[in-house]
């Protein structure tokens, strides 16, 4: 008995009538793999190994299994030429959990806004500093107008005047 994927040897037995065919190394598409060795095959997801079992050579095949699982306002998405693919981002994710389209704002606050993008096909979650106008009014009852330069949440004076109480606001 023949079997094209696998070397074999023939053992002669004088008390038998008929070698034993023993399987020595594998042989896939002409290729000669000897026992202990691996090898990737035309499917990129699948390993394949020679081993030795019972005395025998024995094609073995671990196919790779790829964590398709992505959090939340992320996509899994093949990558040509690889067996695993990746997780993108398809939407901003809120610290609330709430997700976002890109093309989105968001006012965040009086004086946050977050802008979500798409820049070269990647999605971008953007905190925008804006100018607000302001009138402020201290402990002491001191009134301020001016504009707060925001970052990173937070809104900070930025050229704010000292006006007496019942004074009108200028810019």
């Amino acid at each position: 008995m023949m079997d094209e994927n696998y070397v074999t040897e023939s053992i002669l037995n004088p008390d038998q009538c008929c070698p034993l065919v023993k399987r020595t190394a594998c042989k896939v598409n002409g290729n000669i793999y000897q026992v202990g060795t691996t090898w990737v095959g035309t499917d990129i997801c699948s390993e394949y190994s020679c081993e030795l079992v019972e005395g025998e050579a024995i094609i073995k095949v671990k196919e790779k299994l790829c964590d398709r699982s992505c959090g939340k306002g992320f996509e899994y998405e093949p990558t040509p030429g690889s067996c695993c693919g990746r997780c993108i981002q398809t939407h901003c994710k809120l610290d609330s959990g709430d997700l976002i389209l890109p093309g989105s704002t968001v006012q965040l606050d009086n004086c946050t806004k977050l802008n979500c993008i798409l820049l070269d096909t990647k999605v971008n979650c953007i905190l925008v500093d804006t100018k607000v106008n302001c009138i402020l009014v201290d402990t002491n009852g001191n009134l301020y107008s001016g504009r707060y330069k925001v970052s990173r949440g937070i809104c900070f004076r930025k050229h704010c005047m000292k006006f007496q109480a019942r004074t009108r606001a200028f810019v």
